[in-house]
């Protein structure tokens, strides 16, 4: 089954959705050698960065990712040397992620290809009442399946 088929289960839709603007997205970073997933990262640590140290297990929460996932995306934007993780003072357990220079101006360049262009993606079609009612029916699944 494609994605493209008139389907009327909701998960399904919702994950065609989601892999349609994820791919969008990534096309669009490919020339800042980082994806999706990487720029939600490194975005979370840009406008988290004057509210205290940013721990890996914030990223996970934040993005609803597994340890070992989170752990995978920062070795490779450490690699990339776009941030720094270090462990914490207080318990070495703990890994504090820094943006570097280059990841503060990564994110300052993709900044116009990630959350407004999703939002552009997802409300293309529909009119300012559709919007607001599919803010609130998404938000409300979500509650419902927190």
């Amino acid at each position: 089954m494609k994605c493209t088929d008139h389907h009327q289960h909701i998960g399904f839709l919702i994950k065609c959705i989601d892999k349609t603007i994820v791919n969008e997205i990534n096309k669009e970073l490919e020339k800042y050698d980082i994806t999706a997933v990487q720029q939600e990262i490194l975005v979370y640590l840009y406008f988290s960065k004057n509210q205290g140290p940013v721990y890996q297990k914030d990223i996970e929460h934040y993005l609803r990712l597994s340890n070992p996932t989170v752990a995978g995306i920062v070795k490779r934007l450490e690699s990339k040397k776009m941030i720094n993780r270090f462990p914490a003072k207080e318990d070495g357990r703990f890994k504090c992620l820094v943006l570097t220079e280059k990841g503060e101006e990564v994110v300052l360049e993709t900044l116009s290809i990630g959350p407004n262009k999703i939002e552009g993606y997802l409300t293309k079609g529909l009119n300012q009442e559709e919007r607001k009612e599919l803010v609130t029916l998404l938000n409300k699944v979500l509650k419902s399946i927190k």
